[in-house]
Parts: structure tokens; C-alpha cells; sequence
């Protein structure tokens, strides 16, 4: 009896030390609001790993609905924790490298983006990734190796071409961005395809192809370059709550995929109570697509039930405008936005594009301002300020706006050389 006593004993002690072995899987961090859906999810998986420590595919879904939820801090530990207990595959290195991004660890990152791209060297996003990153870095010559090997691993997809004209307009080298870019017009579409017209008119502007510049400035667009990422977007797909629903519509929209977002938002709005944020998203991703009759289908419909808020009023202005509503209509509805929230930027904003569409620059000027002073500077806003300035002959308040937006969009020729006459000006006026 006593033998078997021993037995138990030993075998409950080898068990208490198999477990004590795996390390523990991080958990929720409680200064951090989630909602109830991430937080429900989480706690299965961590569960999960609790149950099954030595199971390296509880960790990665434990790491993946941190992840999508945008806690990267507790889920790099996870993914760590997965390479640790044997995971060596190209994914769990990309997943791992996308939360040192996200936690801010340039360096790691960069780690553990060459070691997914060892391990699966013919995926090109890793590569063009990698290269994005290397250019975040400072880091210009071995981004454009890396975009170089993106373009050869996959001639069809664009951003490994967009990469490499990005990289060569750092290293001074307009024509050799001008190469790449024929190659990604080629197979770009969408709101890609505006940013490679936008990056070929600087190429031409800097080359003194100043007419040619102008027609692909007056065409294209600078924006966010936030491309399509499969891999990544398998981690967006674990984000459960509202808000990371509609974390994964506005990235869909910035990718150009517009129906994938409205397509997310559509099953909130028949899934849950819809808040007006989210019918607001919903009409706004409605007018990306230039589908102004589901725009307005949706506003008529949740008119009074939730309760207008600014946005909403200013999302009717826009409809209303979009479908050539009378003037005096829009602006009413500008107003009562403004009247809900005098510092709504998106109001302010449009007020002062009609404003300037008459040629009431003053008030223009005014109202555009004071949509700047809210947050975030607009691009537009910024050129439209201006441009209003510069109108009024207040030069100095030109050079202002346009200093700001050149920092916001440091390849955009058309406005370095608005930034360049302005200042003329006003060291002309300042001399009298």
C-alpha cells in the first residue's frame, strides 16, 4: 500500500513539473478597454492553452485574436511562446513580426520578417513588407533590395513595383521610379493606381517634365500606402468585437477594397442594435464606392432612430450635394451639424468648399482653419487654406498651410513648388 502511495505521489509530481514546464500564456490586459466579444474570445483561447500547453496551434489562435485586437503586446508573448515550444513555420514568424511592429519594436520586427522570408521565400508580401519597413527605418538601399525581390518573386502584384519606385525617388534615382511605375500601372487598380499616377508626377516633376506632372497630379492622389497583406489580413479576421469590425472595414476601404467593407459593416448593421457610428460608417463606405443610392437609403431609413449626430448631417450635405441638392439645402444642413457641434471638422471642412466655390475666401479661410485646429491636418484642408490665403494676398499664412502639408506629403512636387512661389511672395511683400 504504501508503494502505491509512492507511485501516485511520484506520478502526481512528474505531472505538477510537466506542467510547470510551458510558460504561462499572457492574459487581458485590464488597463486596456475591450469589448465583451474580445474579451470572451480571449479567454477561450487562453483557456485553451491552459488545457493543451504543449498545443502550438492554441497559442497561435490565443496570439491571433490578441492581434487582431490590436494588443500586441501580450501577443508577441503568444506567438514567442508558440516558436518556443516548437513552431518554426513562415506564418507564426510573419504573425510574430506584425505584433513587434504593432508594439513599436522596429528592430524585432525586422527580425522576425527576414526569418519568415527564409522560410518562405517565394511569398512576395514578405518581402515587399520587409521593405516597407526597412524604408520606415531609414534603412533605403536594403529596401529597395527588398522590393527589387518582391518584383521578381511576383511580377503581378503591384506594391513590390510601387516599392521600388518609392525607394528610387529617395536615392534621387526619377527615372528608375519611372520604370517601376509603368510596370505597376500595369497591373494596379484603384486607389493604388491614383498613388502610382501621383508618385509618377513627381518623378516627371523632378525631371523638369513639368506639364506631363500636372495631368498625373491633376489624376492621381497621395495617400496612406497601406496595401493588401493575405497573411495579415488571416490575423483581421480573429478581431470579434464592434470595434475591430469596424477596424477591419476602414482598412478594407484604404486597400481599395470597398466592398469588402461595406460588406463588414452590413452584417453589423443586421447582426446588432446599429449605433449611429456605425450607420455613419456604412453610409460613408457607401459614398467611397459612389453608391449614393444605398447612401441615401440608409440615412432615410435611420433618420430619427438613433438620433442624428453631426456626422449625420454632414454625411445628408454630402448626399445631398453629390446629388445636386440646392445650395442653400446643403448649408442648412451643415448648420444644424454645426449647430450639434460647432468644432465638427468635417462640416467646417466642406463650409469652407463652398465658401471658396463662390469666392468668399474670407469666410473660406475662416471655417477651414478653424476644421485644422480640431486634430489630425486634412491635406485637402491644408491646400484649400492655402489657397485661400494666397487669394487674400496674406503670403506668410500661405507658406504656413503649405509647410504643413508638404510635411505631409514630402513627394508631392505640386505642392513643394506652391511652397517655393508662396514663399517668394511673401519675401517680396516683406522687402517693400
Amino acid at each position: 500500500m504504501r508503494a502505491l502511495f509512492q507511485i501516485v505521489l511520484l506520478a502526481s509530481l512528474a505531472a505538477c513539473s510537466d506542467a510547470d514546464r510551458w510558460p504561462i500564456p499572457p492574459e487581458l490586459d485590464g488597463s486596456v478597454h475591450t469589448d465583451e466579444a474580445i474579451q470572451r474570445a480571449v479567454r477561450a483561447a487562453r483557456e485553451a492553452v491552459l488545457a493543451a500547453p504543449a498545443s502550438i496551434e492554441a497559442r497561435l489562435e490565443l496570439g491571433k485574436y490578441l492581434a487582431a485586437s490590436d494588443l500586441h503586446g501580450q501577443a508577441r508573448v503568444a506567438f514567442e511562446q508558440a516558436l518556443e515550444i516548437g513552431a518554426d513555420d513562415a506564418r507564426t514568424h510573419a504573425y510574430l513580426a506584425v505584433s513587434r511592429h504593432g508594439a513599436g519594436d522596429l528592430d524585432a520586427a525586422l527580425a522576425s520578417i527576414k526569418a519568415a522570408r527564409e522560410r518562405a521565400a517565394d511569398h512576395a508580401p514578405l518581402a515587399w513588407r520587409e521593405g516597407l519597413w526597412l524604408l520606415e527605418a531609414g534603412e533605403v538601399d536594403a529596401a529597395f533590395r527588398a522590393f527589387d525581390a518582391a518584383t521578381r518573386i511576383d511580377p503581378e502584384d503591384p506594391v513590390g513595383w510601387v516599392g521600388v519606385a518609392r525607394a528610387a525617388l529617395q536615392r534621387d534615382d526619377a527615372g528608375g521610379a519611372l520604370v517601376a511605375l509603368e510596370r505597376a500601372r500595369a497591373v494596379a487598380g484603384g486607389p493604388l493606381a491614383r498613388y502610382v499616377d501621383h508618385l509618377a508626377g513627381t518623378a516627371l516633376q523632378r525631371l523638369g517634365r513639368t506639364a506631363e506632372a500636372e495631368t498625373l497630379f491633376a489624376r492621381g492622389e497621395p495617400q496612406d500606402f497601406t496595401p493588401h497583406d493575405p497573411w495579415r489580413a488571416e490575423l483581421a479576421a480573429y478581431d470579434v468585437g464592434v470595434q475591430g469590425r469596424m477596424r477591419a472595414a476602414r482598412r478594407a476601404l484604404r486597400q481599395g477594397r470597398a466592398a469588402d467593407a461595406i460588406a463588414i459593416l452590413e452584417r453589423l448593421v443586421a447582426e446588432t442594435q446599429p449605433t449611429r457610428r456605425i450607420l455613419d460608417n456604412l453610409v460613408s463606405t457607401y459614398l467611397v464606392a459612389n453608391d449614393l443610392e444605398n447612401a441615401a437609403r440608409v440615412l432615410e431609413r435611420y433618420a430619427d432612430d438613433p438620433p442624428a449626430s453631426a456626422n449625420t448631417l454632414y454625411l445628408e450635405a454630402v448626399v445631398g450635394r453629390s446629388a445636386g441638392a440646392p445650395e442653400a439645402e446643403v448649408r442648412g444642413l451643415l448648420a444644424r451639424s454645426l449647430e450639434l457641434n460647432p468644432r465638427f471638422a468635417p462640416s467646417l471642412g466642406l463650409t469652407a468648399s463652398l465658401d471658396a466655390a463662390r469666392g468668399d475666401y474670407p469666410s473660406a479661410l475662416q471655417h477651414v482653419e478653424l476644421a485644422l485646429a480640431q486634430g489630425e491636418p486634412e491635406l485637402a484642408w491644408l491646400s484649400l487654406a492655402a489657397e485661400a490665403a494666397s487669394r487674400l494676398g496674406d503670403w506668410q499664412r500661405a507658406v504656413g498651410h503649405l509647410e504643413r502639408a508638404t510635411k505631409l506629403a514630402p513627394d508631392d512636387a505640386s505642392l513643394t513648388a506652391a511652397l517655393a512661389t508662396a514663399r517668394q511672395r511673401a519675401s517680396a511683400v516683406s522687402d517693400r
